[in-house]
């Protein structure tokens, strides 16, 4: 092969790894929804969106916004038979455990439901996200930034579940695309995406709120007007949010298209006197007058506001124990974030945007006017993450990357405008986001950034919920079982009953506190074994509902002790300690327990 073929070939090489490296940013995500079993909150969003299309009123989710459930639960309508019996606030998350009552049912439910999130999510995300990128760097920085969401694994295996967090990112990108084109010039398709990405999310998730300080500034230092005009900034910040109010309204038309007055009012109730999936204790009676009379005026309206207050309420409580570092606390910590992006973004993604800071501090600034606006739409951007990542490292929601994916992209986008500098570096950046991506398949969503070192992983089992085990793994659970040829398998999984674990896992018994343990199989759930020990030690004050907590770790540890006395398999499924457990184990008297007092 002569020389001049060989140079023809490694000019097209950025070329062709820049398809694949796409290729590979649209394939993971689609393996991630395939692969995974439903995860937590799935069942509950499928039900509410089901239920609110099916019946035509809005009566079991107001603690989220309706567009992505209710996209998602659109191909549902299509079976032959009802899936959900009409449901309530009340008993909701119990009647969505009839999702795991047939298995044909289940596995079709979720390819359609997870489908429809990719198509109108998941892969909108990642096309939005490159056009961020080409505006801010060319197209190299978009292509690059799609394959580093695309391909990162605490990204990818989010953007295909039924969950709001890849909407609400959907919305942030769609808005800060729009701030980023207005600061070249008043553009009215600036204003209009500014608008609409408001509206996806505040239809999506209530922290769309959090736009609303960027799109202020967006608007202020947008076009080239000298002096501004505090008149005219204010008329345009005021189209932006008629928009966005009209998506949101528009979003509440269909599920209210039956709407009865009773039902409604009473699902109001459920929210202030505390009978629904968010526990608000007594602290939202004194708004129920208020809601019931904005109901009177405007349904939808009163449904967003029950939903903001009851989410606000929540977190004022600080109600959910979350878990870091062997401690578990409900008030959360300020640098729960930070870790979480520390602990799990690639090294890779890290180690980029290390070298665009370095890189940024020995720039000298430009002086050419054309390109003041880019100057400007950093601000914009660097606002946007800055309120985002600020009112999360204050809130008591400590549960994971998945809430930080709006802002993901805006994270991101600095290393990916330094790497596609460079075809080396965005050659060695990308191959390495999809061998890793590769080399931890399938268990993406428990997976930190130190996988490497294996069991001397220091990281390994810092975080839980969704960024250990947000019930994704139980389809290899199963594959584990076969493989092993085990015939009944014993789990240690709260949270969840029998028929979600016997439809994943035949061979499943789902232990119970109260219950022996007896000689066979065990498959303990990492979240339990860490968090048991940590319940144990945690003083009472740091524990909403401390009591049933503490009782329930207890019952926990007991059955941890014996079950810790077997023969240990190891970690298998990703996020499960196996043990075989013999008759010797569990005759005698209760042996003292290393879970704590």
């Amino acid at each position: 092969m002569n020389s001049g073929r060989l140079q023809r070939i490694f000019a097209s090489l950025p070329r062709w790894a820049a398809v694949v490296g796409v290729a590979c940013a649209v394939l993971f995500p689609i393996l991630a929804a395939q692969l995974q079993s439903l995860t937590m909150d799935e069942p509950y969003h499928l039900l509410a969106g089901y239920d609110s299309l099916r019946y035509g009123r809005n009566t079991v989710d107001y603690a989220h916004p309706p567009l992505v459930k209710t996209i998602a639960a659109l191909p549902l309508l299509t079976l032959d038979h009802d899936l959900f019996p009409p449901s309530n606030p009340t008993d909701a998350l119990a009647d969505s455990l009839r999702l795991f009552e047939d298995r044909p049912t289940l596995q079709t439910v979720t390819a359609m439901s997870r489908g429809a999130v990719l198509l109108a999510f998941g892969l909108p995300f990642l096309a939005l996200a490159f056009a961020l990128g080409h505006q801010m760097g060319g197209r190299a920085s978009g292509v690059m930034l799609v394959v580093m969401l695309g391909c990162a694994f605490p990204v990818f295996p989010y953007l295909g579940i039924v969950q709001t967090d890849v909407g609400a990112g959907v919305g942030f990108l769609l808005a800060l695309t729009g701030a980023v084109r207005n600061q070249r010039g008043v553009d009215r398709w600036g204003l209009a995406w500014m608008g609409l990405g408001l509206g996806v999310a505040l239809a999506t998730k209530h922290s769309g709120v959090l736009l609303l300080p960027t799109l202020a500034i967006a608007v202020w230092l947008g076009g080239e007007e000298k002096p501004r005009r505090i008149l005219r900034a204010a008329v345009r910040l005021c189209c932006i949010l008629a928009i966005g109010i009209a998506v949101l309204w528009l979003s509440y038309l269909p599920i209210n298209r039956s709407y009865d007055s009773d039902s409604g009012r009473a699902a109001i109730r459920a929210y202030c006197e505390n009978r629904s999936i968010k526990v608000v204790d007594d602290r939202m009676r004194a708004f129920e007058p208020a809601l019931l009379k904005l109901e009177a005026i405007s349904p939808a309206a009163a449904q967003w506001w029950t939903g903001f207050i009851a989410l606000s309420t929540s977190n004022r409580i600080g109600v959910y124990p979350s878990f870091l570092l062997g401690e578990v606390s409900s008030r959360g910590w300020w640098y729960y974030f930070p870790l979480v992006l520390l602990f799990r973004v690639p090294l890779a993604i890290l180690a980029a945007t290390i070298g665009a800071a370095i890189a940024a501090a020995r720039c000298r600034p430009r002086a050419d006017p054309a390109d003041a606006w880019r100057g400007r739409a950093w601000i914009v951007l660097a606002a946007a993450a800055t309120v985002y990542l600020g009112t999360a490292m204050t809130s008591t929601v400590n549960l994971g990357i998945r809430h930080l994916l709006p802002i993901l992209p805006v994270l991101f986008l600095p290393a990916a405008v330094w790497a596609a500098r460079s075809a080396r570096r965005a050659l060695v950046v990308g191959a390495t986001l999809v061998l890793e991506a590769a080399l931890v398949a399938p268990y993406w969503m428990s997976a930190t950034n130190t996988w490497s070192l294996g069991t001397r992983n220091p990281t390994r089992f810092a975080l839980w919920a969704a960024d250990q085990d947000y019930g994704q793994n139980f389809r290899f659970l199963n594959s584990f079982c076969r493989a092993n040829g085990i015939d009944e398998l014993h789990v240690l999984y709260p949270g969840i009953d029998e028929r979600w674990l016997r439809a994943y896992v035949p061979s499943g018994v789902l232990w119970r506190p109260g219950d022996p343990v007896v000689p066979g199989w065990y498959a303990v759930s990492t979240m339990v074994e860490q968090l048991v020990p940590a319940v144990l030690r945690a003083p009472p004050d740091q524990l909403h509902g401390y009591d049933y907590i503490h009782r329930l770790a207890t019952d926990y540890a007991l059955a941890l002790t014996r079950v810790a006395r077997g023969s240990d398999s190891g970690y298998h499924a990703g996020t499960f300690h196996v043990f075989r457990v013999g008759p010797q184990v569990t005759e005698g008297g209760t042996p003292a327990s290393p879970w704590g007092n």
